[in-house]
């Protein structure tokens, strides 16, 4: 034999299924009128609730409802104590009662199911929904009540949705309702027949499945945009990087300036650059770069006290973060970019490596207007291969990576030199890069 609960709110339509039920020949227990019947009829009962509630809790031999619901709503301890009295009761005259039914499936009505211990004894749980303003006008129509008693009856209630087996809403027709309960039955083998097929109206496409939709949309999107991600990380590891949002973002600002936009940039590969270039960009931009896993601890410091000052966002970045930023990302100061800038950096430090995050920095970083790649850079200033590159050359063209299309780099002027002149003496104490293999 199958025992199966149904719950529900106040007003929910708990009444409305065990109607259906019982017309279709299944036996439906009633706790709520049996616990009335019980209080009335067992002599330990009604001893126990004289003894602390007061002789006059029964008038004319009979409960009198009213005044035990006004005792015990707002004394925790007295209902508590109501239930420690009721509540087996119930559960034993109901495991009684399914005995004698003598069939398959049975089925108890309780607004109380979880909290008096019935869910321990049952195969499952039906729980019937209802938008909340609905279950109110319900209640007060039905009992007759005020509004804001029905709305304390309701708040009082803790009824949790998520341990029910079956959840039917009967916020709509009742034909619907009755659909549902009926499609359950068949389908668990209570009843036999057709399954049958659901109508939807506007009223029956509840807000929670909406709810569970949304999320479901949500983080399928995530998780999708995530394996895009990677697959985009994987995909550039391997060719060249064509265009990034900056190079989108020069044209548009050209075009709004009445100018014809320009792309001059020939990719090239590590050996097809002079050591001496990487060396001026470990020397000028993240001598720390070989080593370190992406980001710099000292950088990071830095950019920090220098925003709590109140100052120009700023970042600290690395070498691999400003390849992240270039080719993932847009170049607004933002801590939602740089958030964007970290993830990219993370990936790219796991899948690129260190040879090919400086090779597609070296081809994609903007060296003038509309220059990008230190090989377009040294063919338009030196009319030479980016392998040719000397160090003095090396020096002023990575010099001018601040602020590219502000600096000259084939006419230099106090500032460029300056800098050129520290990179330079720093350029003998970096790393060779690439390293050379053993």
């Amino acid at each position: 034999m199958k025992r199966i609960g149904i719950t529900g709110g106040i007003g929910a339509g708990k009444s409305a299924v065990s109607h259906w039920l019982r017309v279709n020949g299944l036996p439906v227990y009633d706790s709520d009128n049996e616990a009335k019947r019980l209080m009335n009829e067992s002599a330990d009962i009604r001893s126990a609730l004289i003894e602390k509630l007061g002789g006059d809790i029964y008038r004319d031999g009979l409960l009198d409802q009213k005044r035990m619901a006004e005792l015990i709503f707002n004394d925790p301890q007295l209902r508590t104590f109501v239930n420690g009295v009721v509540h087996p009761a119930v559960i034993s005259d109901f495991m009684g009662w399914s005995y004698a039914q003598g069939c398959d499936v049975v089925f108890v009505e309780s607004a109380i199911l979880f909290d008096c211990g019935l869910k321990d004894i049952l195969d499952g749980v039906i729980f019937v929904d209802a938008p909340e303003d609905l279950r109110i006008e319900r209640a007060m129509k039905r009992d007759g009540a005020k509004r804001n008693n029905v709305e304390c009856r309701v708040k009082s209630q803790n009824i949790d949705s998520g341990k029910a087996d079956w959840i039917i809403d009967n916020g709509g027709e009742l034909s619907v309702t009755e659909q549902q309960i009926h499609r359950i039955a068949v389908l668990q083998g209570w009843i036999s027949g057709d399954v049958p097929v659901l109508e939807q109206t506007s009223k029956t496409k509840d807000k929670p499945k909406k709810k569970r939709s949304f999320h479901r949309i949500f983080w399928r999107s995530v998780l999708v945009l995530w394996l895009l991600s990677i697959v985009w990380v994987v995909l550039l590891k391997f060719i060249p990087v064509w265009f990034t949002p900056l190079m989108f973002i020069r044209c548009g600002e050209a075009i709004i300036d009445g100018r014809e936009p320009r792309i001059e940039r020939t990719w090239v590969s590590l050996d097809e650059i002079s050591p001496y270039y990487f060396r001026a960009c470990l020397a000028s931009e993240d001598n720390l770069f070989p080593v370190h896993y992406g980001f710099s601890e000292k950088g990071i410091k830095q950019a920090w006290e220098n925003n709590k000052k109140g100052k120009k966002l700023r970042g600290g970045s690395t070498i691999s973060q400003q390849t992240a930023k270039n080719v993932f990302t847009c170049c607004t100061r933002t801590w939602f970019r740089k958030g964007i800038e970290t993830y990219y950096t993370i990936l790219i430090e796991l899948i690129w490596g260190k040879e090919r995050i400086m090779e597609v920095y070296c081809n994609i970083a903007e060296m003038g207007d509309g220059v990008y790649g230190v090989e377009a850079a040294a063919q338009r200033n030196f009319h030479r291969s980016a392998k040719k590159l000397n160090a003095p050359q090396s020096a002023i063209i990575v010099a001018a990576l601040p602020n590219p299309r502000v600096y000259s780099i084939s006419n230099p002027g106090p500032y460029m030199r300056k800098r050129q002149s520290k990179i330079l003496w720093l350029m003998p104490k970096v790393r060779q890069f690439p390293e050379k293999k053993k």
